[in-house]
Order: C-alpha cells, then structure tokens, then sequence
C-alpha cells in the first residue's frame, strides 16, 4: 500500500510495513508542517481551528486577519481598531468611551441605514453636522449654531409645517426671505429692505401699499391726489367765465351779494339818512370737470342816494352755476334818504341780502338808521347818517359824525353804503355799497 496524506495539512503518513528507510524523512517533514503553524510571523499551511464549548482561544500577541471574523456568538472585552479605525457592520455597537465615525459626505453619510445609504449624518467641516436626504444635503448647523437649509422654493419652501408642505419660507437669492402660500410666492422682503407682493414687485418710488380687503391681497398704488388744494384761492370780481385747472375735480364756492347803497341828505336841516344793507353771502361743494368753464355774475354795489334825499339803491345779486345748480348771494337794500321833512325821525337802514341753494347761507347786516333832528341835554339839536351793514366778508360804509356836513362813505365787500348827513346849507350823498364777489377753492 502506497503513502497517504492527511486532508487538511497534507501530511504524509507512511506506508504501514514500507518506507522503512524513508520513514524519519517524512515523519521529520510532517512535524515541521505543524511547527510552523506557530511560527511568529503567522505564517504556514491554512487550517481550521474548531475551539469547542467551554474552551477558550486565548491570543497573547496580534490576531491578524485578511479575511472576515464571522460567527454568531458574542465577542466581549475585545477593542477593535485599539490603534487604527476599524470598519464593519455591527447588529448592536455600544460603547461607553468616544465612537468615532468617518466624516462622510452628503452622498455617502458618515451614519446612515441599510438599505438607504445615501441619507444620513456627515461632517462636511469642523464643528458643523450636516444631514443627507437622497445623496444631497438637507440642512446642517454650523459652527455658531446656526442651522442651515436648502433655499427652497415656492413650492417647496425650506422651512414648512406637517400637512401643508407648499407654504412656508423659502430663500429666492441672496440676503432676501420670501413667503409662500399654496405653491406661490405672497410676499419677499429683499436685500434692500423692499417689499415685494407676489415676488418681485416693489411697486415704483412714490407708491403706497392698499389693502385688498379680507378677500384679496394688497397691492402697489398712487398715491391718491383727491382733496388736495390745487393752489391758493380764486378771487373773481369781475367777467362772467371762470374754468377749473387741469387736475380738478372739485371746487368750494363762496359767493357774496353787493351792499345796499346809502341814502342822501338835503340840506338846509339836521337830517341823517340810512345806511344801505349788506350783500348775502352761500357757500357750496361742486363736483366738476377739470378744464372746464362754468359761469357767474357778480354783482355790483348799490347807487347811493342823491344829495336831493333819495333813498339809496338796492346792490346786484352774485351768483355761480354749475350743472344747472346755482348758488345766489343776494344783494343788500338801499337805505332810506332824508330831507326837511324828515325831521325828529329816524331813516330806516337798508334789509341785508340773503344766501341761497348753498351749503351754507347766511344773511349779510342790516343798515344802521339815521338820526334826524335829535335835541340834546344842551337843548342843540343834530343828526347822523346811518352806516352800512356789514357782508359776511366787507364792512359796511362808516357812521357819519354829528354836527357835520359828510357824504356816507363807500362799503367794502359786499357792505352796505353809509347814509349821507347834512347840518347846514350844504346837502349830503350817501355811500355807494360794495360791490360782491366770489372767492373759488380748487381741490384734486
């Protein structure tokens, strides 16, 4: 029978009754074989090592391994990459020190799960942790603690709520914050400090934000020029057209009504004639049209009365139309006039006009009465002529002294004419009354 080999060492087991004299070799050869399994640099034939229950695999030195340590048992006590980092898939890894993982990237995370090894937890930089979702970064918080995310958009915004994932913040471009409602931008406020409605829409310079209402969103506008006094008031005395300015869309007018004329002394007596009344003043709010005539009348002061004791004459009505409305100051009466026979009277003062179809009438004042003949406590008689009454906006002509001859002075405004005054030979006129006017506000 020829020499045999052990299945796992080769060994040469020799032929039972043969090989006498090559006997020793092989013997000699086999236990150098088994020498060198424990040989220190690790080195020999590859064998199995089955170490059975209850016995122990004791490794004083290195156990180096260039394949896998596989088994389902458990290792304990036992520091792995005491030295060198270790890498391998443990069930349950607990340790009481520092674990230590490699940095990772956003494609291959430093700690992920089986089976999704493209999202997890990396290290891009010193003290920042930084969180993988599908091999991109998600959000990391850096060194000052600051937590970082993608800039998102309008339909996915970068900071958003469970339930309601398409509104939220997002980040359109640099140093701006946007807001999103429903997959669509709102609001943004950019690297300026502007406002944007809807995205980029900051309106122009000049504009102010309007609300929309509950309903709606607010919106760039003008600046609404309504109410705004176009320029200083209008004053017309004369002519009969007056046409707004461009940008008018409303006027206030006010219109006064001429004063009464004042009555006239004759001579030869102490007699003081009546002062004529003052014109009527209304005020109205037009809507108009901008560039567009509307006519008027403004009317003149009463005649005064005639040195020969005439009364005086009434004044001219004022009056302003606008689509087929028309407001009316109406003229103050004259005051009564005064002769020889009017001694040891009084001459009545003119009516005030009146205002009408205004906002605001009012009624001008009623001339002031002369005094004819009046005997004083030194048993001397005298007189004085009537002043004017007074308009909303003009005064009546003045009083006419005692014991002289004067003619009644002229009303201002709308006021009435002063009543004439004689004492001696001399006949006196009264004043004419002022004239009317009309005073326009010009509003945007």
């Amino acid at each position: 029978m020829a020499d045999s080999y052990t299945a796992n060492l080769n060994l040469t087991k020799p032929e039972v009754g043969a090989s006498r004299d090559t006997w020793g070799t092989k013997t000699n050869a086999d236990w150098d074989a088994v020498d060198a399994l424990f040989a220190a640099a690790g080195t020999g034939t590859s064998v199995g090592v089955n170490v059975g229950a209850g016995k122990t695999l004791a490794v004083a030195g290195t156990l180096s391994l260039t394949g896998s340590l596989n088994g389902g048992g458990t290792i304990n006590n036992v520091a792995i990459g005491g030295t060198t980092a270790a890498a391998g898939a443990f069930t349950t890894l607990s340790a009481t020190g520092v674990t230590t993982v490699q940095a990772g990237t956003a494609a291959l995370p430093a700690i992920t799960t089986t089976g999704d090894t493209n999202t997890g937890i990396f290290f891009p930089a010193a003290d920042t942790i930084a969180f993988g979702e599908g091999g991109a970064e998600a959000m990391r918080i850096n060194s000052s603690g600051q937590i970082a995310t993608t800039a998102g958009t309008a339909a996915l915004p970068a900071i958003t709520t469970t339930g309601d994932t398409n509104t939220g913040i997002f980040f359109p471009a640099a140093d701006t914050i946007a807001f999103a409602e429903g997959g669509a931008e709102a609001l943004r406020i950019a690297s300026a400090g502007q406002i944007g409605i809807g995205g980029a829409n900051y309106g122009t310079s000049g504009q102010v934000l309007t609300s929309g209402g509950a309903s709606a969103a607010p919106s760039w506008a003008a600046v609404s020029a309504s109410g705004q006094l176009l320029r200083a008031p209008q004053i017309l005395t004369s002519g009969t057209s007056y046409t707004t300015p461009a940008g008018c869309t409303a006027i206030y007018v006010e219109a006064i009504g001429a004063g009464g004329g004042g009555g006239g002394a004759v001579n030869g007596q102490q007699v003081g004639a009546g002062g004529g009344g003052g014109g009527g003043y209304a005020a109205k709010y037009f809507t108009v049209t901008a560039s567009t005539s509307y006519t008027y009348a403004i009317g003149a002061g009463g005649t005064a009365g005639a040195a020969t004791g005439t009364n005086g004459s009434a004044g001219g009505s004022t009056t302003f139309t606008v689509s087929g409305t028309t407001i009316t100051g109406s003229a103050g009466s004259g005051g009564t006039g005064a002769n020889n026979s009017s001694q040891s009277a009084f001459k009545a003062g003119g009516n005030g006009g009146t205002g009408s179809n205004g906002d605001l009438n009012l009624s001008g004042s009623v001339g002031i009465e002369g005094m004819c003949s009046i005997q004083n406590t030194a048993s001397t008689t005298w007189s004085k002529g009537g002043g004017g009454g007074a308009s909303g906006f003009g005064n009546g002509g003045g009083r006419t002294l005692a014991y002289i001859d004067s003619v009644g002075s002229t009303g201002t405004s709308g006021g009435g004419g002063g009543g004439g005054n004689a004492i001696g030979n001399a006949a006196r006129a009264g004043g004419a009354g002022g004239a009317g006017w009309i005073r326009i506000w010009e509003y945007s």
